[in-house]
């Protein structure tokens, strides 16, 4: 038999939300979700989630996709994400616009 949840638990999500914060990763500024304890563990440890380097838009005429691409890929690259920036650029390598890029690097990383 299957039991219809109260309007109560429908509403409460199952995960906290935790604020981003700016961080800095190896001199490079970042968005992350910051944990401060995590559950079960003693020791004073900080962990990070769904980290997102901040890469200010050139903004310049006719910028080209792939130097697009080439800075995602270092940003995330220089705060430790090289599986993402691998990741990244298989995928907007088959887009066919910058905007489509564009968009996409909204996934992995932060404009100013």
């Amino acid at each position: 038999m299957y039991s219809v949840p109260t309007e109560k638990e429908a509403c409460v999500s199952q995960e906290p939300h935790i604020p981003r914060r700016y961080v800095t990763i190896r001199g490079k500024r970042a968005t992350a979700e910051v944990w401060n304890s995590i559950p079960g563990r003693e020791n004073e440890e900080i962990w990070l989630k769904g980290v997102r380097p901040i890469v200010k838009l050139a903004g310049e005429e006719g910028e080209s996709t792939y130097s697009l691409m080439g800075r995602i890929h270092a940003a995330l690259s220089e705060v430790g994400l090289r599986r993402r920036a691998q990741k990244f650029v298989m995928r907007a390598y088959y887009l066919g616009s910058y905007d489509d890029v564009l968009r996409l690097a909204k996934d992995y990383v932060e404009f100013e």
